[in-house]
């Protein structure tokens, strides 16, 4: 089978926004854990080897595909969001941030399904995507807290162990457990979790 031909020279934003729409596009029609690159390939016109340069699987292509057009959804969390808002609350929106980053794709709830089946799976690609989630957490743990510090919610920054606890008890509820994202979940986490072992921390 010959590799489709690229018909002329596209920019590199371009070839991105070919790749992913063709790539949501499919696993909206198809189902999101069924689609290849080859099917990817010949939607979007680019070679395979193009795809495997920079994504090591289908479900990588589509993480970067959800993070890239999440950026600019408009109900995507910012930081100035947290100045106004409790500690509890804060973290609740937090930790919802992860499932809004969904709703930019078709069928938000089957990608998050989609998700959670693969996330699992303890591949170098899935390991990359995890250091990467983590990472984003603390950078918004770090904005709570200060906000929370400021306020006399805290009197003593947690340390790096709860600062990490969110992502990783979502995490848990979502590979170990197989729940997905909601707001009545992140809202048990918060409640039944997070408050508790920061306000244990501050005695």
């Amino acid at each position: 089978m010959t590799e489709p031909k690229q018909t002329e020279r596209r920019t590199k934003t371009a070839l991105l926004n070919d790749v992913y729409q063709a790539a949501l596009v499919l696993g909206n029609e198809l189902g999101y854990n069924r689609i290849t690159f080859s099917e990817i390939s010949k939607r979007a016109n680019v070679t395979r080897a193009t795809l495997y340069r920079h994504w090591q699987s289908p479900f990588g292509l589509l993480y970067a595909a959800v993070q890239y057009y999440s950026e600019s959804h408009p109900n995507q969390v910012q930081p100035s969001d947290f100045e106004q808002q409790s500690l509890r609350q804060n973290l609740i929106t937090a930790l919802m941030r992860f499932e809004s980053s969904f709703r930019s794709v078709p069928n938000p709830d089957s990608f998050m399904a989609y998700f959670v089946s693969e996330i699992v799976k303890d591949v170098p690609e899935n390991r990359e995507i995890l250091a990467e989630l983590k990472t984003t957490n603390r950078y918004y743990m770090n904005l709570i807290i200060d906000v929370a510090l400021a306020k006399q919610e805290l009197q003593q920054r947690p340390s790096d162990f709860l600062l990490n606890l969110p992502m990783e008890t979502l995490i848990y509820q979502m590979g170990v457990n197989h729940q997905r994202i909601s707001e009545k979940l992140v809202t048990m986490i918060v409640d039944q979790m997070l408050i508790p072992t920061f306000e244990s921390q501050a005695k």
